[in-house]
């Protein structure tokens, strides 16, 4: 028994624009810390540094965490892999909400880029089966 070419076609382009979705989302995060810092800043009394710390905090877990962020959705499949990864970064974007210092914004945010970073390698994958 065979595939529905059509089908299967159809299912190609529906996992492609849920991938773009979530690539915007993630870009969408990356961006919006910036455009609400003097917000933060303010409401916070952060200086600059302090901001550049929280910033960075994001980033380097990010950095860190791509090439083990690959090798789990791999382990795993990006079938399983890819919804737990972004369900994962979901949730620690949203704990962003709930911080309440320095300390906490810069461990949220470090926590958020660890989702994140495994989810690129992972969507990347899902486009190759």
């Amino acid at each position: 028994m065979t595939a529905d070419p059509r089908r299967a076609g159809t299912k190609r382009w529906f996992v492609l624009l849920l991938i773009s979705l979530m690539y915007f989302i993630t870009y969408l995060d990356r961006v919006n810390m910036s455009t609400a810092a003097p917000v933060i800043r303010k409401e916070y009394g952060f200086d600059r540094i302090t901001m550049g710390a929280i910033f960075s905090a994001f980033v380097w877990s990010y950095a860190l965490f791509q090439i083990p962020g690959g090798w789990l959705g791999d382990r795993f499949g990006p079938h399983r892999g890819l919804p737990a990864l972004v369900g994962y970064w979901a949730v620690m974007t949203a704990f962003v909400a709930a911080a309440t210092g320095k300390l906490s914004f810069a461990s949220i945010r470090f926590l958020s880029g660890i989702g994140e970073a495994g989810a690129f390698p992972t969507a990347t994958r899902s486009m190759q089966l």
